[in-house]
């Protein structure tokens, strides 16, 4: 990891100065931030993704690992403008994390502990440079869901041990501060953004990312509202942001809302449902995650998806799923799409991006993610 000199690494919470490679403080437990001086809002146009802004993240990294992540879209959803999260390479903003992390921190094997997004999300991202991850959780806790994706992806647990890494730590917020950059750049009059808050980080890397672009390019700060289901856990980390407006939603809100969401074709996270719940009722833009969809391809799904590897194995280069459909005879172009969306679910197919025009393309390989 190269940090930049006009960066520190510190403890928002007891104000610890830390030293490169601690992740977290000695002194109260809390997860370290970097605090930059002198940022130059730096944009490189041509990327499709949050490595856009690489010039402004407090690291350099030793390695990319990256798959398209963010440059994700602001699209109106009835009366409510929504940032889709859900278009990152698992589905989730966690996706911004695990390429700040594993580009960032260079592992062979990363330890870390079980969530629901990040697990399979840095399997994935860690698969991408042919590193492993072991998952630590109690087997009470997880989802069979996960397990079988985490399984696809290469992973392995372990139900004894302790993690190295958590979610809540330096690069997790340098990856997530950039959709508060993209935001900027996307809607620079938004005034409200509504963020999903289970711990709190997200609010937190975003409020960073705004307090950046505003003091970097004259930006204007929009007000952060940070959303919760009511009767879960206490979001920790917003303790920590006096300024933050915050919101409870009940269990029949969000799921009017996940509803609602599910038939405009997005599948989100229920506490993204219920800051989009949020959001309806209020201008502004509200942030929506989701995550790796469950299995379920027909006979016939198979059979495409085989064809669609042979197609990518015989082409051996990046391309689009229009290029791939164009190989192949009796199928659908929404059915490659789907195909080839189960094969990025499985860790088969790795997924990039190029702009034309200011069109973000999705483009496709055969990669070796979740081997060692």
């Amino acid at each position: 990891m190269i940090a930049l000199s006009e960066c520190r690494l510190t403890c928002p919470r007891c104000g610890y100065e830390a030293q490169e490679g601690e992740l977290r403080c000695p002194r109260c437990g809390s997860f370290l931030v970097y605090v930059c001086h002198g940022l130059r809002w730096t944009v490189k146009r041509d990327v499709p993704s949050m490595w856009r802004y690489a010039d402004m993240l407090a690291f350099r990294p030793v390695r990319l690992a990256t798959a398209g992540e963010g440059y994700t879209p602001v699209v109106r959803l009835g009366p409510v403008l929504a940032k889709l999260e859900t278009r990152n390479p698992t589905g989730s903003y966690a996706d911004r994390a695990s390429s700040a992390l594993v580009s960032g921190l260079v592992r062979d094997i990363y330890r870390v502990g079980y969530s629901v997004d990040f697990g399979p999300s840095m399997a994935f991202y860690a698969g991408l440079v042919r590193a492993h991850t072991v998952v630590y959780a109690r087997p009470e806790e997880l989802d069979p869901f996960d397990t079988v994706n985490l399984a696809r992806l290469g992973a392995s647990f372990d139900f004894t041990g302790r993690p190295e890494l958590t979610y809540e730590n330096q690069y997790t917020i340098e990856g997530l501060k950039t959709i508060s950059y993209e935001i900027v750049e996307q809607m620079p009059r938004a005034d409200r953004v509504f963020v999903p808050a289970s711990t709190g980080l997200l609010t937190f890397a975003m409020r960073k990312g705004f307090r950046e672009a505003a003091e970097s390019a004259g930006a204007s700060e929009p007000e952060l509202v940070a959303v919760s289901v009511r009767g879960s856990a206490e979001p920790p980390t917003l303790d920590m942001l006096r300024d933050v407006k915050r919101v409870y939603v009940g269990a029949e809100e969000v799921t009017n809302a996940m509803v609602s969401l599910a038939r405009r074709g997005i599948y989100a996270r229920p506490l993204a449902a219920a800051a989009y719940s949020v959001a309806e009722a209020e201008e502004g833009i509200v942030v929506i995650t989701g995550g790796l969809r469950r299995p379920g391809l027909s006979r016939r799904g198979s059979e495409l998806r085989q064809k669609v590897i042979e197609v990518l194995a015989r082409l051996d280069r990046d391309v689009t799923a229009y290029e791939v459909w164009e190989q192949l005879t009796g199928y659908t172009l929404r059915g490659v799409y789907k195909a080839l969306e189960a094969l990025e679910e499985e860790g088969v197919v790795c997924v990039n991006a190029l702009l034309r025009g200011r069109r973000k393309v999705r483009t496709y390989r055969l990669c070796n993610v979740g081997k060692t």
